[in-house]
């Protein structure tokens, strides 16, 4: 493979590992269907979003399946840690054909260890992926996907929600919950930093509601939650091999556990990283 070639191979693996931002629930075949008042299940369901969030921190675990027409599939999963007040995490994904991925996402800025098959690409370790630079590869409506900030989506939460019924998430009773979640309203919610870059992955949605599975425990925590993201990429001005260029569905599944676990997030050495610019030019 030519230089040119694994530079666009990366960036391509940009789009991928930033649309990053599971095991799904048994249902209880015996489970009690009645379904309270919607905006008594919103209560419910609003309150576990504050709940987790209070937390601070968290094991997560993460599945995202992104669907393109006229592309196979792709199903990412990963694991790891998520600050949840200031929306850093540290995770280990893994990529069908890439295998083994590291990302952290540290004060805005993602940072992606090359796969073996990059190494020849940089003497550095890691691309640094800031938003300046996605933008510029026209990726940069994506760069604001991660854990935390697809958990404040949750803020959007109507006063119409659904209560499907009791499941188990991984060995948990919880109760399953189901809505159509307003962007506009949760970014009303978000920190005026956070506004920034909701706003710019905003661009891309097609819908300003999305459709959102709940399941909250015994505690009144969240277990885990799914949303489904219809988005348009935008053109980028230098086509890149791979990149989805048309409309793209991705399904986001999150698992929380060790809420409140103690977590160290921290960049890599300046020495060890490298702008991604340097590496494609723009």
């Amino acid at each position: 493979m030519t230089v040119r070639g694994r530079t666009a191979g990366l960036a391509a693996l940009a789009a991928l590992a930033i649309g990053l931002t599971g095991c799904t629930g048994t249902a209880d075949k015996a489970a009690d269907r009645a379904a309270p008042d919607p905006a008594a299940a919103a209560q419910i369901v609003r309150a576990a979003n504050t709940k987790t969030l209070a937390a601070k921190s968290a094991t997560v675990d993460l599945q995202y399946t992104i669907t393109s027409s006229g592309q196979q599939p792709i199903d990412m999963t990963g694991t790891g840690v998520v600050d949840l007040a200031g929306g850093d995490s540290r995770l280990a994904m893994t990529v069908p054909g890439l295998g083994e991925l590291e990302l952290r996402t540290v004060g805005g800025t993602m940072y992606l260890k090359l796969p073996a098959q990059f190494a020849s690409l940089s003497a550095k370790p890691w691309v640094r992926l800031d938003a300046a630079g996605t933008a510029a590869a026209g990726l940069g409506q994506l760069s604001q996907l991660s854990p935390a900030d697809q958990l404040a989506y949750l803020k959007g939460v109507p006063d119409d929600v659904t209560t499907v019924g009791k499941e188990t998430v991984d060995g948990t009773p919880t109760t399953h919950y189901r809505a159509k979640l307003d962007l506009d309203t949760a970014a009303e919610a978000m920190t005026a930093e956070a506004r920034k870059g909701f706003a710019e992955a905003r661009k891309t949605l097609s819908t300003a509601t999305v459709p959102a599975d709940i399941w909250v425990d015994e505690r009144g925590q969240l277990r885990k939650f799914e949303l489904t993201l219809t988005m348009t990429p935008p053109k980028a001005a230098t086509p890149v091999p791979g990149a989805p260029t048309g409309p793209l569905t991705m399904l986001v599944s999150q698992r929380y556990s060790d809420l409140g676990v103690p977590v160290t997030i921290t960049a890599p050495a300046a020495a060890q990283s490298t702008d991604m610019s340097a590496l494609t030019g723009k």
